[in-house]
């Protein structure tokens, strides 16, 4: 056997085999492609029906976990969505109260300060000015919101609508059901001769891919994705067809990364689907799958506004990271980076906070990210002390603190650090 039949993970696929492997393969779609479809907009989400639509159905095929999944979470993604709307409305008018506030007090500040006078005499009038500059926020602010809410409003209304409707009919739900109808897998046998929870948990402490980084969910959550992979590598082997899995999955037990950009799947990956099932397994993110789609002109749907879906689905990512982040376990780490406590993150530079930290994170090396995400909880996770990451790590206590302090030294580096501090307030300032 050569080095590419044994180790095909590592080697990229020449064009007529990944030609083949699109004329042949079984299109899988991952449980996030799904509950992505309720936080998509209208003109979004029909791009992407429209591509499920147009496959071939006999090409289509949906693990049993994901099925289960799917159904078990959309009414708490479809609530979320209605919550978010309901409080888009309030949020706004709060925040352009919060402006006025803000430029008050440092108005206020202005005023009262013993240097204002004795420095600058000639500013006598300093009541005065500040009363104009009072006066001046109102004729800004007042008018800012009745446009927000004459421009929002309707739109807010009928989203809500919409998500409304979603609870009692889901017309969603009701055509994925229609497109996958006798295309579902079977479940996993838990009386089968294999014991699948054995099995999940070596792999969940060994680490192998994929589903490691769900380790901390609970059961039976932690055990999804492995068991996704197995139902896969099951029908490979039973149908005698390829791959491709289309995921929005955005972690390390799925992807190689580049920093904060993924450059592929992991080969792990790769090489156990062709070691178990003697087919091949192609992983792609769902602007990826749908961008060589249209180069090989075999799924049938007409070319779509990629760059835009990109972005859409960029926004999503974003926001589901977002909140899975608990906001005081991530300033906790800002004011370890920064030595300093953090006063205030203000919520307009929340998100863009969030996204530069990932980012910064993301250039750590996997030992590092892996580290600093477990100590302040950044997957939505408690945070862990040390002592608790021995056993999981099976590293020493000192070891451990040897890599959190590396990892810190290297986001207070100027060129990580500078765009942080830009976005948060510290104390002192």
């Amino acid at each position: 056997m050569n080095l590419r039949d044994a180790l095909p993970g590592f080697y990229e696929r020449d064009d007529y085999e990944l030609r083949e492997i699109w004329r042949e393969a079984l299109i899988v779609f991952d449980t996030n492609v799904f509950l992505d479809l309720y936080r998509l907009d209208e003109s979004s989400r029909e791009d992407v029906m429209q591509i499920l639509r147009s496959i071939d159905s006999k090409r289509l095929w949906l693990p049993y976990t994901v099925a289960v999944e799917f159904h078990q979470n959309r009414k708490a993604v479809i609530m979320t969505e209605l919550e978010k709307y309901k409080r888009f409305q309030t949020g706004l008018e709060e925040e352009v109260e919060a402006l006025k506030r803000r430029l008050s007090a440092k108005i206020d500040e202005f005023r009262k300060h013993p240097r204002t006078v004795r420095r600058h005499p000639f500013l006598s009038k300093t009541k005065e000015i500040g009363d104009s500059i009072d006066a001046y926020c109102s004729h800004i602010a007042d008018p800012l919101a009745e446009i927000i809410g004459q421009n929002d409003r309707l739109e807010v209304e009928r989203y809500t609508k919409m998500y409304e409707a979603l609870l009692e009919h889901d017309t969603i739900l009701e055509e994925i059901a229609l497109i996958y109808e006798s295309r579902l897998g079977t479940p996993i046998q838990y009386d089968s001769p294999i014991d699948w929870e054995t099995l999940a948990d070596f792999r969940l402490r060994n680490k192998i891919p994929p589903g490691y980084e769900d380790r901390n969910k609970g059961t039976p959550r932690m055990y999804s994705d492995i068991f996704i992979w197995h139902e896969m590598m099951s029908e490979a082997k039973t149908s005698k067809h390829s791959m491709i899995f289309v995921s929005n999955d955005a972690k390390e037990d799925w992807w190689l990364r580049d920093g904060s950009k993924l450059t592929g799947p992991r080969p792990e990956l790769l090489n156990e689907f062709v070691r178990e099932t003697d087919r091949y397994v192609q992983v792609y993110s769902l602007d990826r799958f749908i961008e060589l789609s249209q180069r090989y002109s075999l799924l049938g749907f007409e070319k779509l506004k990629l760059e835009s879906l990109r972005t859409t689905y960029e926004d999503i990512r974003l926001l589901k990271e977002t909140e899975m982040i608990v906001p005081e376990q991530l300033l906790e780490l800002v004011s370890v980076i920064f030595g300093s406590t953090v006063v205030v993150a203000p919520s307009d530079k929340y998100g863009e906070l969030v996204r530069t930290i990932l980012e910064a994170i993301n250039e750590l090396n996997d030992m590092e990210r892996a580290v600093l995400t477990a100590r302040f909880g950044l997957r939505g996770e408690t945070a862990k002390s040390i002592e608790n990451l021995v056993s999981e790590y099976a590293v020493s206590e000192e070891e451990l603190r040897e890599v959190e302090a590396r990892a810190i030294r290297r986001l207070r580096h100027p060129k990580r650090s500078r765009k942080i501090r830009s976005l948060v307030e510290l104390d002192g300032d």
